[in-house]
């Protein structure tokens, strides 16, 4: 990925939006819920970098840990 121009711009606002919504899933307390996270990464890769292995961004590895948080009591997809 580009560190900089049109593609990591998206690519950022694409991850942060993902964090969002597991954060608001967090603070609304769902618990027991299928929740899909529409998300159109089909130009940056957002989830496929966010289902990788190799982690080497703090803003992706947050977005990771907060939807650790929520998907172990909620059935989360990202499509």
């Amino acid at each position: 990925y580009p560190i900089h121009g049109h593609v990591s711009k998206h690519f950022q606002a694409e991850v942060y939006a993902i964090s969002k919504c597991a954060d608001i899933i967090q603070e609304k307390n769902y618990l027991g819920e299928r929740i899909v996270i529409l998300n159109d990464s089909k130009a940056t890769g957002t989830l496929q970098v966010v289902s990788s292995v190799k982690i080497k961004s703090a803003m992706v590895l947050e977005c990771i840990k907060m939807l650790n948080r929520v998907v172990t009591e909620n059935n989360i997809l990202l499509a």
